[in-house]
């Protein structure tokens, strides 16, 4: 068995920016090179399945569930030796803040003391970050019991305050993760183990692709020892993989795909046909033909997070149109079922007119007028954010790692809730289950939580997307986690 040392060589799609807190949380190429350039106060630790210290040695929460103290690592450092102290980690997180909407996880934020301030301009500073030395203190105006998994995403991976504002930093950081940046080319990352990592690798070569099919192909070429899997390959890579002592690595993904409901609409507002709008959609059909490898949705919680359950939307869910029909027949028995109307705007890879197409012949065959209406992006995004939108396609991003992350767009008072949901039941639920002193206490919560969002069915959920690589027989313990990175610290790869 192989130990420490030996370069990976990696194949991505285009990164873009390295700036950690511009990494698109949608890339599992995205997340992957932040993670390797950078560490934030806590990561997830993919074997365990649960979240561990990075730069955070420790940390805890007042007996009130406002207050956290983090303790970080006295001997952390950048990629050239200079101190991470509390007031690096505080400018970073600060540094998500002021993207605003931009960034995904930057939106929870909104709970910390000084935020909205921050946010409006009155203030150059989150008061709600405290930085004394090795120790950053985060202030909170409700509970928020998986602050710690907040913290796991790759946006907030800390960087140089003095090279953040630099023109070159996006392009060359001095990192504060696993491994440094060596080098660069148009094409061509090479890292080298930063100097107080624990990662076994000496280095990571990273090769940026147009797409997947040249990653792999290169992969095929015997260029890389890991790349990903283009959707339509995946048994193919399977089968010759295993042939060459090689193997596919597969993982769910934080990002789930579905059509939402705006309850504001009349067409709508009759819960019983939201119901049998679900029902009479062949959830499984669609994703078979227009997502391979992919899963369908099981609920609203994605596979990586705590509480998520396999048969969670149960029966409510099942495709039968029979069922369909006696629902709509239940919610309208004098007739004049509303006209459902379907809005979608298309995407690169031409799937969106596909997918609301056969939701609309679904509906019909169910007995509910349906139209398609297709927008551009800019239209789509003011209808859905003007309340005008009716059965709308949804994309979600579970961006750091709990339950939490799936849940809160259900949050009658949250900023991502665009299904006009106004449920104070439903509300209670969520905020209790952040608030809840355990981790099985905030399971069981969330769960509830979750039980409560599917009764009123805002949404018609189809496909969980899944991170799909090929490695070598010489790469070994490369383990995906939910966002598609890597869990660096225990890869290792044969020099021989």
């Amino acid at each position: 068995m192989p130990g420490a040392g030996g370069t990976l060589r990696v194949g991505v799609i285009d990164v873009g920016s390295l700036d950690p807190a511009a990494a698109n949380p949608g890339s599992a190429s995205s997340m992957l090179v932040a993670d390797l350039l950078f560490d934030g106060l806590t990561s997830y630790d993919v074997s365990k399945g649960t979240v561990v210290g990075a730069l955070a040695t420790s940390w805890g929460v007042g007996a009130d569930g406002l207050t956290w103290k983090f303790q970080i690592d006295p001997t952390a450092t950048f990629a050239d030796g200079t101190p991470i102290g509390a007031a690096e980690v505080k400018q970073s997180i600060e540094r998500v803040a002021s993207r605003g909407e931009q960034a995904l996880s930057g939106v929870r934020l909104a709970l910390i003391v000084g935020y909205a301030e921050f946010a409006k301009g009155d203030s150059s500073a989150i008061t709600g970050l405290v930085a004394e030395g090795t120790t950053l203190e985060v202030r909170l105006q409700s509970s928020y019991a998986v602050l710690p998994e907040l913290f796991a995403d790759p946006v907030f991976g800390v960087v140089k305050p003095s090279d953040a504002s630099a023109t070159a930093f996006a392009s060359s950081p001095v990192g504060s993760g696993s491994f440094a940046l060596a080098s660069r080319t148009a094409t061509k990352l090479t890292l080298v183990k930063a100097p107080k990592s624990h990662a076994l690798l000496a280095g990571v070569d990273v090769t940026i692709y147009p797409d997947a099919a040249a990653a792999y192909a290169a992969f095929a070429n015997g260029e890389l020892d890991e790349a990903p899997v283009p959707a339509d390959r995946i048994a193919a890579a399977t089968t010759a993989a295993t042939a060459s002592g090689g193997s596919v690595v597969s993982a769910s993904q934080q990002v789930s795909y579905g059509f939402g409901m705006n309850l504001a609409s009349p067409a709508l507002a009759n819960v019983e046909l939201r119901k049998a709008i679900v029902r009479a959609v062949d959830r499984d059909g669609i994703r078979r033909r227009i997502f391979p490898g992919t899963a369908t949705m099981t609920g609203l919680i994605g596979p990586e997070a705590n509480g998520w359950r396999d048969d969670a939307c149960g029966a409510a869910c099942t495709y039968d149109v029979a069922a369909a029909m006696a629902q709509v027949k239940a919610a309208y028995p004098a007739g004049g079922v509303p006209t459902v109307h379907v809005d979608y705007f298309e995407d690169d890879l031409k799937r969106d007119g596909k997918v609301a197409a056969a939701i609309a012949a679904a509906l019909q065959a169910a007995g509910i007028p349906a139209e398609v209406r297709s927008h551009s992006l800019a239209e789509f995004q003011q209808l859905v954010v003007s309340g005008r939108a009716e059965l709308f396609r949804y994309g979600w991003i579970g961006s750091y790692p709990s339950t939490d992350a799936y849940l809160a767009p259900f949050e009658s008072s949250g900023t991502d809730n665009v299904f006009s949901l106004a449920d104070p039941a439903l509300t209670a639920a969520i905020v209790q289950a952040r608030s809840a002193p355990t981790d099985a206490a905030r399971t069981a919560a969330y769960i509830a939580a979750e039980d409560l969002a599917l009764a009123l069915a805002p949404l018609l959920p189809l496909v969980q997307f899944e991170t799909h690589v090929v490695v070598t027989a010489k790469v070994y313990d490369l383990r995906l986690a939910p966002n598609g990175s890597i869990d660096w610290p225990a890869v290792r790869v044969d020099r021989n």
